[in-house]
């Protein structure tokens, strides 16, 4: 049987490019998001914070930085670079650029950024085409369970090289 490739987007082909996380906007049309279209950037984040856990991204952050792996997909729609995959990673960043963003999480965003490693104030992104390019993206990443995690087994054997490991360094 023939595997039809025709539609399919070429994702390596995307740019990546640099940008500053004040560049990036987050997108109203997110089908995560519980506020209207015409909200402004502070609610999405707000409501991401709210509704999303995106705090539990930001935690994670702070404590291990800016995963390589997880870079944002935007698109450039009226000269705004808007993020159409990794909105909570970038409300994040946001939060952490600036506490006062998310004031129910102010107090707990300082005290983070006490003991946070360097996060970036700017990301690689992946530059898609457009809104119709990424649809297949956003279907497979939120509608497939790709990553497998490691069962308990093999999380503690993890952690036991881990410790062996830096046993013999120290």
């Amino acid at each position: 049987m023939a595997v039809k490739t025709a539609g399919r987007p070429d994702y390596h082909k995307w740019a990546h490019v640099r940008a500053r996380i004040t560049e990036l906007f987050l997108d109203p049309e997110n089908i995560r998001l519980e506020v209207p279209v015409q909200a402004s950037q502070q609610s999405l984040i707000n409501d991401l914070f709210l509704n999303e856990n995106a705090m539990q991204i930001l935690e994670s952050i702070a404590l291990n930085g800016f995963f390589p792996d997880e870079l944002p997909v935007v698109v450039k729609e009226k000269g705004k670079l808007v993020v159409m995959e990794g909105n909570r990673r970038v409300a994040a960043l946001k939060a952490l650029s600036r506490p006062e963003l998310v004031a129910t999480k102010e107090t707990a965003i300082k005290d983070l950024l006490k003991a946070a490693v360097p996060f970036p104030r700017e990301l690689e992104i992946v530059l898609a085409p457009d809104r119709r390019s990424v649809r297949r993206l956003l279907a497979a990443k939120h509608t497939q369970t790709t990553r497998r995690p490691w069962s308990p087994l093999r999380q503690a054997a993890f952690y036991k090289g881990e410790l062996v490991s830096w046993n013999r360094r120290n």
